[in-house]
């Protein structure tokens, strides 16, 4: 069962993928809106793979006359493509990464509120600085998109591209054949649309690097959990009140408040017996506490095979 928490970190990126078309391949639509929703996300992922393919054909076409043209052309196209696949991939198993991001999230959430909103905002501040890591590219290469150029680069540009207007660029070059990217409206219209797939690429990109730093955070913070319970082994448990309590369930944060035992019924006490009320009330506490520890180490033990069955599930996932 996939649990549903939109406001953690790992929620927060898979709703920025789903802002971004990031469709489920193996989603089957139940409604008209979800079918529309879906062969709308179908096509933007074709023009992803028409903007990789006419980048390709731009090597093969042109760029192949100037060497150092040619092996930035491949660099840009090698990443572009591994973003790609990466996309293709997830897409494939996006209910299954969606349910894992969210799980490990809502392993325990009411354990320690105050470890868990540690997690959180640790999580969160690596979210949003894989995100904005493409932003300074962006800005180099729009300025270095509109920057001048010398007379000597005009004349290589205009051999390899072929093109009437060397100095208007596009962000990154594409061929078309039989049109010129250099006219004005052309180039225009070229730029705003590629701003689609770069962006995409860029943000799922950056989520896809981001998902398991964050992941990490989220299991760092609930061995935290684990490991305060632990330490409690052998001693009192009492709440922010002083009272002695017993953890019903530690995952939940769920106690009960332990009464003194100040009575003993005299059916209890044997016949000969010669020992004192006292002795028998500490014998009985005695009693008591030992089931309970059996009982708490036991949910402890339950609560790391939790986290050793989400971990195992991200470190296969990881690997995919």
């Amino acid at each position: 069962m996939c649990v549903r928490n939109e406001n953690a970190s790992t929620g927060f990126l898979c709703r920025i993928l789903e802002l971004v078309y990031f469709v489920d391949f193996k989603h089957t639509p139940s409604n008209r809106r979800e079918r529309a929703w879906q062969l709308f996300c179908y096509f933007l992922h074709f023009i992803i793979i028409l903007f990789l393919f006419l980048r390709f054909l731009n090597i093969f076409c042109r760029t192949y006359r100037y060497p150092p043209e040619l092996f930035q052309n491949l660099h840009e196209n090698s990443i572009f493509l591994a973003f790609y696949l990466n996309i293709f991939l997830l897409c494939s198993r996006f209910s299954e990464i969606k349910c894992l991001t969210n799980s490990i999230t809502n392993l325990f959430p009411h354990a320690d509120s105050k470890i868990i909103n540690a997690s959180n905002v640790k999580a969160k501040l690596m979210c949003f600085a894989f995100l904005l890591s493409p932003v300074p590219i962006f800005i180099a290469k729009t300025i270095e998109t509109f920057l001048p150029l010398s007379e000597q680069e005009l004349h290589l540009r205009k051999l390899v591209y072929e093109t009437k207007h060397p100095e208007r660029r596009l962000f990154f070059p594409i061929y078309i054949p039989y049109i010129d990217e250099s006219d004005y409206w052309i180039s225009l219209v070229i730029n705003t649309i590629e701003m689609y797939p770069l962006t995409v690429l860029a943000i799922v990109g950056s989520i896809i690097a981001s998902l398991i730093p964050v992941w990490i955070a989220h299991m760092e913070g609930n061995y935290q959990i684990l490991n305060s319970f632990i330490e409690q082994i052998g001693k009192p448990h009492s709440d922010h009140k002083g009272n002695i309590i017993h953890y019903t369930s530690v995952e939940k944060n769920e106690y009960k408040i332990v009464e003194n035992i100040t009575i003993i019924d005299k059916k209890t006490l044997p016949s000969t017996s010669r020992t004192s009320r006292v002795e028998l009330v500490k014998r009985r506490k005695q009693e008591i506490q030992i089931l309970y520890e059996k009982h708490y180490v036991k949910q402890l033990i339950e609560f790391h095979q939790k986290l050793t069955d989400v971990q195992c599930k991200a470190s296969i996932m990881s690997v995919m």
